[in-house]
């Protein structure tokens, strides 16, 4: 499954994620289909909070 919008966000965030099965690409990510679901999610809020911060907006 693949996750865009990763473009411009520092890719050291996503390092925890890339020892996990995660793979990388041009502003992409590549999720296994049998990735851990906690830890999707816990990819998800990563993804949404520096889309956030990338265009200068609060997450809260």
């Amino acid at each position: 499954m693949g996750l865009y919008g990763t473009q411009g966000v520092d890719p050291t965030v996503f390092d925890p994620f890339l020892e996990n099965g995660i793979g990388a690409g041009k502003g992409s990510l590549q999720v296994p289909y049998d990735f851990d679901e906690a830890m999707f999610r816990q990819l998800l809020a990563v993804v949404i909070e520096q889309n956030f911060l990338r265009h200068g907006l609060d997450l809260k």
